[in-house]
């Protein structure tokens, strides 16, 4: 626990006021939640919110705690650290923002009586894929603006298109899910992506 506290007293030194990002995207979100009212016929709109804008925000935070690694060009020196206390930054910034994501879920139910049950078991597999994805990037590229970039263009085509422009993995669910062969599907590709990016990153930070 000493750690954590540590952790976050240290990136809000360092990343400043750009640390409380995530957290006023998660407001913004929570506000319209309560002041807007959504009909039957979009209220999956809510959860495509979680998704779209505020699941993505959950790498922030380890973007720029990981980008000290490179900035500084202290590698040599601030690598074996990060590499010691790494799962704890994950389970950190997951279990806060898996808190949060499950606070917006029980706005949505408390407020239209509406739970999605598969869509709530997908979430946390969005929020570790963008944890993986943010520090595979980072560790890869070594940058911040071409690691936040890159998740940027990804996730915004994505939400603009409805996941009909590129031929790429969809990863979100834009209308309301059944549990047919299409979302098994989905679920699977998911974990695999999951597993490949952890596999790839874990021997990437293990030989760096």
């Amino acid at each position: 626990m000493e750690y954590i506290r540590e952790m976050f007293i240290f990136d809000r030194k360092t990343m400043g006021k750009i640390f409380y990002l995530p957290y006023v995207v998660w407001t913004i979100i929570f506000t319209v939640l309560i002041f807007f009212t959504f009909d039957s016929d979009s209220i999956y709109t809510t959860y495509i919110m979680i998704q779209g804008i505020f699941i993505p925000m959950c790498c922030w935070h380890l973007i720029f705690r990981y980008s000290e690694i490179f900035i500084h060009g202290a590698k040599d020196t601030l690598l074996p650290y990060y590499k010691k206390w790494i799962a704890y930054d994950f389970l950190s910034y997951g279990f806060i923002h898996v808190l949060l994501t499950g606070a917006l879920v029980l706005t949505i139910f408390l407020k239209y009586d509406y739970l999605n049950i598969i869509t709530i078991l997908y979430l946390p597999l969005l929020i570790i894929f963008y944890l993986c994805t943010g520090a595979f990037l980072i560790f890869f590229t070594g940058s911040i603006e071409v690691t936040l970039t890159l998740i940027c263009i990804y996730t915004v085509i994505e939400v603009v298109t409805q996941g009909t422009f590129m031929p790429w993995p969809r990863i979100f669910i834009f209308l309301t899910p059944l549990w047919d062969r299409f979302m098994i599907s989905k679920f699977l590709l998911l974990g695999v992506i999951i597993i490949g990016l952890f596999l790839v990153l874990y021997r990437k930070v293990q030989r760096a």
